[in-house]
């Protein structure tokens, strides 16, 4: 998995997953859940059609889907 994006002033408004064949599906999560914790970050899969919207104390992720 790579990550990349871009900051302006100081800010990152878009960050990206780069997800390759046989992912390490704990990897994307201990790294959303990091992001969302310190930043608000949430995580939109557009394949899929939904969004990461925050983990609960157990470490579970929040799902919005449209």
């Amino acid at each position: 998995m790579d990550l990349y994006g871009y900051v302006v002033d100081g800010d990152v408004p878009v960050i990206a997953a780069l997800i390759r064949a046989d992912p390490d599906d704990q990897a994307l999560v201990t790294a959303f859940a990091r992001l969302n914790a310190a930043l608000g970050l949430v995580l939109v899969d557009w394949r899929s059609q939904l969004i990461l919207v925050d983990t609960s104390p157990e470490g579970e992720v929040q799902v919005w889907r449209p």
